[in-house]
């Protein structure tokens, strides 16, 4: 994300609900693993807060470029099996009319592999390119 300081671009962490759910260091889970009433719940209530504080960014003008998920997490996928948390948080930005460009980081960018990384900051550039 450094890229995206670089060129001055604000950043919103989102909360990650494995973390609060389990802590650091917890097994290995999936998608089905995590879609339980309980684990919904406790989503949702981390959506309230950087539901609104898109809103307010978006009433006072600033552009919102987009959201960035993390391929094939079981809370932050976007594309294909969307995560847990992640279908909670775009249908309630769907609720008050502020749906967001979105994009993923590929699973192996943390791998290191330098073309895979090569890759997506291309892919990352052009994308803000198209939403800011």
């Amino acid at each position: 994300m450094e890229v995206l300081v670089q060129k001055g671009y604000g950043i919103l962490q989102l909360p990650c609900p494995e973390t609060l759910a389990l802590g650091i260091c917890r097994p290995p889970m999936n998608y089905d693993d995590y879609n339980t009433t309980e684990h919904r719940k406790l989503c949702e209530r981390l959506c309230d807060i950087p539901v609104q504080m898109i809103r307010r960014h978006h009433e006072a003008g600033d552009t919102l470029v987009g959201m960035i998920g993390i391929q094939d997490s079981p809370n932050c996928a976007i594309s294909g099996r969307r995560g847990v948390f992640m279908e909670i948080l775009l249908e309630q930005l769907e609720k008050v009319s502020l749906p967001l460009p979105r994009i993923e980081v590929p699973v192996e960018y943390s791998e290191g592999k330098p073309e895979v990384q090569t890759a997506f900051l291309h892919e990352l550039d052009q994308w803000i390119k198209e939403n800011d």
